[in-house]
């Protein structure tokens, strides 16, 4: 099976599921996001020990329950990220070997707030005003966004190696990845009008067009310096799970504390 077929097959299968969980919200959510915590800290721990960084594998449960508690009471998620700051550097003191143990908690540390707190966001963009819809329109609009920037930056890119992480990366492919972002933003508020407002449209395209992109070359910046080409192998043809989440895991936070900003001061 070649890789564009399953490339196409995974999306058969993926996206329904994903509109299905983005939609329902509730439950489902909650475990979707739990699920991408656990896989993407499997995935980073196994990349950071390509750098000689041993994480212990207590991190993937560790980063599964602080995603929940930060879905759910993110009042306390500063307390279980303090007690797991707390946690690793004890397992650290009384560690034989000492030799490297601030890129062992450094990188611990990482996985929790990277993959833990700011997946987190997902499951609470949910409960905004029209939450189901931004979640949508916001994950449809990075693709777009990465899509363009692709494909539009292959063919008429002039100006690249911006980014010594994607020396591929041209500044056309940018600003065509933004542009487009904003088109499909501009048609998703024309023919929906009444399933999101103005501020929300907003926030998305500079939230996914901008900020999705350096999402994108913040996982890219990670890989080259672990001297891999994907996060894994666990999505047929699409690499893993981090490849495909990373522009969110950067967006999300950003677009609910916007979001929660202009509901606070605007309303």
């Amino acid at each position: 099976m070649n890789n564009l077929i399953k490339r196409v097959l995974v999306a058969i299968i993926g996206i329904p599921l994903l509109v299905y969980v983005f939609k329902v919200g509730n439950l489902p959510l909650l475990f979707f996001t739990i699920l991408l915590s656990g896989l993407t800290s499997f995935e980073l721990k196994n990349m950071f020990a390509n750098k000689n960084i041993m994480v212990p594998r207590e991190i993937i449960l560790f980063n599964m329950v602080l995603t929940a508690i930060s879905a759910i009471y993110p009042m306390f998620s500063f307390l279980f990220l303090f007690l797991s700051f707390l946690y690793f550097t004890g397992k650290n003191l009384f560690n034989d070997d000492l030799n490297g143990a601030i890129s062992r908690l450094s990188g611990a540390l990482f996985i929790l707030i990277y993959s833990g707190t700011f997946l987190a966001f997902i499951f609470r963009i949910h409960s905004l005003h029209f939450g189901a819809n931004y979640l949508l329109l916001l994950i449809s609009l990075i693709w777009i966004a990465d899509s363009f920037a692709y494909f539009l930056g292959m063919s008429i890119g002039k100006h690249r190696g911006i980014f010594k992480v994607s020396p591929k990366k041209s500044i056309e492919g940018f600003i065509s990845g933004f542009v487009f972002a904003a088109i499909s933003g501009f048609l998703a508020y024309k023919f929906f009008p009444h399933q999101f407002d103005k501020a929300g449209i907003i926030t998305a395209v500079i939230v996914a067009g901008i900020f999705g992109q350096f999402g994108d070359l913040t996982e890219s910046l990670l890989k080259r310096d672990c001297g891999v080409k994907d996060s894994s192998a666990i999505i047929p043809g699409h690499g893993g799970i981090l490849d495909r989440f990373d522009s969110l895991i950067i967006s999300a936070p950003l677009f609910y504390l916007i979001m929660k900003l202009i509901a606070r001061f605007y309303h």
